[in-house]
């Protein structure tokens, strides 16, 4: 578990929804998370690997700090 006060979200994509991750969609389902050993988790075993969330909330941080290079000039 990472603990260094980094916030975001996950996105999921529609089609990422297969699988074991087919019922999340469901509201009622997905309602049901809770936290298993650090890790995001709903009933039936399913989870989200924590390092693969921080490295898309980091990158996403990353992102939002790189000037853009369309409106930045040297």
């Amino acid at each position: 578990m990472i603990d260094n006060g980094l916030e975001g979200r996950v996105r999921l994509r529609q089609k990422e929804l297969t699988g074991a991750l087919a019922p999340l969609p469901d509201v009622r389902f997905f309602e049901q998370v809770f936290i298993d050993y650090g890790a995001v988790a709903w009933p039936s075993e399913i989870d989200l690997a924590p390092d693969a969330m921080y490295a898309q909330i980091a990158g996403q941080r990353h992102d939002a700090q790189q000037p853009d290079p369309e409106t930045s000039r040297c």
